[in-house]
């Protein structure tokens, strides 16, 4: 999950405000195109409200279904947005990272060979065993997210992450 002052900044940029510039300097009359990808812009802008991208701590409070979330530790993904997320969402999990700050960021930034979508592979195992446990202990029957009963484990205390 993106979130921070860092990453907001520069994904809202990148996803933006090149297409805006390139419409005003193209002389478009496309005053609504220019204002769609003004107000989405604005939702990267950070927020004390928004512990990650366009998504206010309400927000997040209201989901109900299990949660996997990977501790974040680079600067597009800070520990504090995926860590607020965990909090925010009661049937949430958190796990660590399945890879350093520098295997990602210095793919991100071509320092070493391959691409940041590489690494993902490495958490399937973890996501896998994650589905199947919410599904065999009945906490989503039939598939069917809402009202999904599971993630943290009885007992457990917020901050505290369930062994799968």
């Amino acid at each position: 999950m993106s979130g921070g002052d860092y990453s907001s900044q520069l994904l809202g940029y990148q996803n933006h405000t090149p297409y805006v510039e390139a419409a005003v300097r193209g002389g478009m009359d496309a005053s609504t195109f220019v204002s769609v990808m003004k107000s989405w812009n604005e939702a990267f802008y950070p927020r004390t409200a928004a512990p990650v991208i366009a998504a206010t701590v309400a927000e997040l409070q209201a989901v109900t279904a299990p949660a996997l979330i990977f501790n974040g530790n680079d600067d597009f993904h800070p520990a504090a947005a995926t860590e607020a997320l965990h909090e925010a969402i009661g049937n949430s999990r958190l796990l660590p990272c399945a890879w350093t700050r520098d295997e990602w960021m210095f793919r991100y930034v071509g320092r070493i060979p391959g691409s940041v979508l590489d690494l993902y592979p490495r958490m399937s195992e973890t996501i896998l065993g994650y589905i199947r446990e919410i599904h065999s202990d009945g906490a989503c029957p039939g598939g069917v997210p809402a009202g999904c009963q599971g993630g943290r484990g009885e007992g457990e205390q917020d901050g505290e992450q369930g062994e799968l």
